[in-house]
């Protein structure tokens, strides 16, 4: 389960810049949407640590409805490509 949670978090990290970039927002401005401190609104954008379940949800809200089937179906195309890998 390790696996996953490592592969959640390289692949979420992006996409939170990418929605905070596409809004113009500040990383103090994106923190304030997600009920979180600055400095772990960082640490997550970087990478450096996870989403709990309520700042995914939180996340998620602020996506359309196509945004998140994508992020979900490209989610799940990194999880089966990496088991793809491990199992050849």
């Amino acid at each position: 389960m390790r696996v996953y949670k490592e592969l959640t978090q390289k692949y979420l990290a992006p996409q939170l810049k990418s929605w905070r970039k596409a809004g113009s927002m500040t990383q103090e401005q994106a923190a304030e949407l997600l009920r979180m401190s600055s400095r772990a609104y960082a640490d997550l954008e970087r990478g450096e640590s996870g989403f709990s379940a309520t700042t995914l949800l939180l996340f998620l809200s602020q996506l359309s409805d196509e945004e998140i089937v994508r992020l979900v179906r490209t989610f799940l195309q990194e999880i089966l490509k990496k088991e793809n890998c491990e199992a050849a």
